[in-house]
């Protein structure tokens, strides 16, 4: 299985896809992307605002269903039911600074932890968060691992094989801010079929957006 998460910058969500079709993901979370004509077992999107959605695709014989949306739950995470050749529950992230990035997802996991914690889970996209950012903040990208750790027995698929951390996003395309805050927690239970974990050269898509699509591959 390969998953891809990008934030692909307020462009058409198959447009979006279709630059990434050479990764040939099964399982492909597009942020800030625009709502498509229509939706269906292979694409869902997710937002208020038809300009700058989150986007869930699947390639057969992969297909995805909508969790069931908690009220208090806005923005910052949604929930999807992926079946295929291998099932699991999916939150798919865009996190908002409500009241900050980190809480916005404690938040969300505060209502969607039965959800998580009902299959296998996958939380996966543009967290807005790194341990860079904890200064000052007692509640921060720490406490958001250690939960996602202790509590949903998930990890990061880029740090699980990698000790560096490459950025994900050249805030505003700033090559002098680079931050790492794109990631996909998988499982604990599935990393040792992880076979790798890679990040897009800046360049392929720079002409896009100032992320980085993050690809993670399982056995």
């Amino acid at each position: 299985m390969r998953l891809t998460t990008w934030n692909g910058q307020s462009g058409p969500t198959l447009a979006r896809a279709a630059l990434l079709a050479p990764l040939q993901s099964d399982i492909l979370l597009l942020q800030e992307c625009a709502r498509p004509h229509s939706q269906s077992p292979q694409c869902l999107w997710f937002g208020d605002n038809p300009r700058k959605g989150v986007a869930v695709l699947a390639r057969e014989p992969w297909s995805l269903h909508p969790g069931p949306i908690h009220s208090s739950v806005s923005d910052s995470a949604f929930p999807v039911i992926v079946d295929g050749p291998e099932s699991f529950h999916l939150l798919a992230i865009w996190a908002k600074q409500r009241p900050t990035y980190v809480r916005a997802l404690l938040h969300a996991l505060d209502h969607y932890r039965d959800f998580l914690l009902a299959a296998p889970s996958v939380l996966a996209g543009d967290f807005n968060s790194h341990a860079c950012f904890n200064k000052g903040n007692t509640i921060n990208h720490a406490t958001l691992v250690q939960r996602l750790q202790s509590e949903f027995a998930v990890a990061s698929a880029w740090h699980a094989l990698h000790t560096h951390e490459p950025p994900t996003l050249y805030w505003q395309w700033k090559q002098d801010q680079p931050f790492h805050i794109d990631y996909c927690f998988l499982p604990q239970a599935w990393l040792p079929r992880l076979q790798s974990a890679t990040i897009a050269n800046y360049e392929d898509v720079a002409a896009e957006s100032d992320h980085r699509p993050l690809t993670i591959t399982l056995a």
